[in-house]
């Protein structure tokens, strides 16, 4: 018998667009798979009145845990840092084209994530210790 060793599975922060121009942010394991749930009225109960959603970004992790604080933490952003955040993210998807970038230019666009959830997270922990007890 022959030992199959099981592939890693991916953890995927994705974020679309949808038609009332709101933004919705996601976990999932198949990005394609999710965004054909939540255009069919099966995915997200913000997303079914809010159909059909477009495939802004989405980023790997090699972690859940990891992919669902990165959700929490986008979901918390201002809109406009979210927007920041697509259009600084070199190694994301657009509409069906994966766009593929070399490694340096993917770990830029995680490191440009990671500094502006990064910033955030600190915003929050400064603001804690500044209110009274």
């Amino acid at each position: 018998m022959i030992a199959s060793i099981p592939s890693q599975q991916k953890h995927i922060v994705y974020m679309v667009q949808c038609i009332d121009g709101s933004l919705y942010t996601g976990y999932t394991t198949n990005v394609e798979r999710r965004v054909h749930l939540h255009n069919a009225g099966k995915g997200a109960r913000y997303t079914r009145s809010r159909r059909p959603v477009t495939l802004l970004a989405s980023w790997s992790f090699p972690t859940k845990g990891e992919a669902l604080r990165t959700e929490r933490s986008i979901k918390q952003l201002p809109r406009a840092q979210k927007l920041h955040l697509i259009n600084s993210s070199k190694c994301c998807i657009r509409g069906d084209q994966q766009k593929s970038e070399d490694a340096e230019s993917q770990e830029s666009a995680k490191a440009d994530a990671d500094l502006a959830l990064g910033k955030r997270n600190m915003r929050i922990s400064v603001d804690k210790r500044d209110e009274p007890s």
